[in-house]
C-alpha cells in the first residue's frame, strides 16, 4: 500500500512538472508571436547583453509563478505541496517575495520553515530575507530564519 501511495504521488509530481514545463513553452511561444526577443542563451547576460554577476541566476517569471502558485493552493496535503516545491526548485529560482508567497500557504511557522529547508539555495535576493522574516509569527523562529539566509544587520 505505501509502494502505491509513493508511485502515485511520484506520477502526480512528474505530471506536474509536465504541466508546468508545458505551460512554461506556451508562455514563451506567446512571447515570441509578439515579436519580443527570448532570453539570451548566455547565462551570464542579461536581456540588455550586460554581464550579470558570476553565479547569478534568473528568478521565475511572474507568469510561470503565479502558475506554480496554483498548483501548490491546488494540492490538498501539505507533503503533496512540499513535493512540488522541491520540484520546482531543481532548476528554478525565486525572489524573497516569491518565496514568501509559497510560504503564506502554510499556516504554521514548521511548515514554513520547511519550505524556506526547499527554497534557500534558490534565492536570488537575499539582500531581502527580511521579507522572509516578517513571514513567520515567532520570533525564535525568525532568528532560525535569519541563521539560514545569514540575514544580520540588514
Amino acid at each position: 500500500m505505501n509502494s502505491k501511495r509513493n508511485l502515485l504521488t511520484i506520477a502526480a509530481i512528474l505530471f506536474s512538472c509536465l504541466i508546468t514545463f508545458v505551460a512554461a513553452q506556451d508562455i514563451q511561444s506567446k512571447h515570441n508571436d509578439k515579436g519580443y526577443n527570448s532570453k539570451p542563451h548566455h547565462s551570464d547576460r542579461d536581456y540588455n547583453n550586460r554581464h550579470r554577476p558570476c553565479g547569478y541566476n534568473e528568478p521565475m517569471s511572474k507568469e510561470k509563478f503565479d502558475f506554480l502558485l496554483n498548483k501548490i493552493k491546488k494540492k490538498p496535503f501539505k507533503d503533496d505541496k512540499l513535493d512540488l516545491i522541491e520540484v520546482a526548485t531543481l532548476n528554478g529560482y525565486f525572489t524573497s517575495m516569491q518565496c514568501r508567497n509559497i510560504m503564506k500557504l502554510f499556516s504554521f511557522d514548521d511548515d514554513k520553515m520547511q519550505v524556506l529547508d526547499k527554497m534557500k539555495d534558490n534565492i536570488t535576493d537575499k539582500e531581502n530575507c527580511l521579507l522572509i522574516v516578517d513571514a513567520f509569527t515567532f520570533e525564535s523562529q525568525k532568528q532560525k530564519v535569519r541563521n539560514v539566509l545569514r540575514c544580520y544587520d540588514r
